[in-house]
């Protein structure tokens, strides 16, 4: 059973890897720039525990979250396409990315009640309405910092 077991999870990582290969050289090939998201990976995926007599909030939730991120490989992407196209991988800090309007350049207010929820980015002094994580992409295309 042990075996099984190992084997599909081997075969999972192999798969993350192929699909990681396959998407890094797609864009390699593709684009000249690519920005991407400085994201700080060992924080995010710091545990959430502190002592055994406080061991602090959603300590299993944050574990699953920890184990999701880590297995995805969110990292390895970057760093393959760093290591394939060196010089042309942009990191761009993630800091407001995602409260600031886009609308073609023109409005770009930064304001931290953009946010209606999770999905939603509506712009109080131009009125744009857009996901959020559509908006927070266009402003790491364009290179906002």
């Amino acid at each position: 059973m042990r075996g099984q077991i190992a084997r599909l999870k081997a075969r999972q990582v192999d798969r993350h890897k192929d699909w990681v290969e396959k998407t890094s050289t797609a864009l390699a090939r593709r684009y000249d720039l690519i920005r991407v998201e400085a994201l700080p990976i060992g924080t995010m995926t710091r545990s959430a525990c502190c002592t055994v007599e406080e061991p602090g909030r959603k300590v299993r939730q944050k574990a699953g979250l920890n184990r999701s991120i880590l297995a995805h490989g969110w990292g390895l992407l970057v760093v393959r396409l760093e290591q394939k196209v060196p010089g042309r991988v942009e990191r761009i800090n993630p800091a407001w990315t995602s409260q600031t309007c886009n609308t073609c350049n023109i409005c770009g207010i930064r304001d931290g009640e953009v946010r209606e929820n999770q999905a939603v980015f509506r712009c109080r002094a131009c009125g744009q309405q857009a996901n959020a994580d559509v908006n927070a992409a266009r402003n790491i295309a364009l290179g906002h910092q």
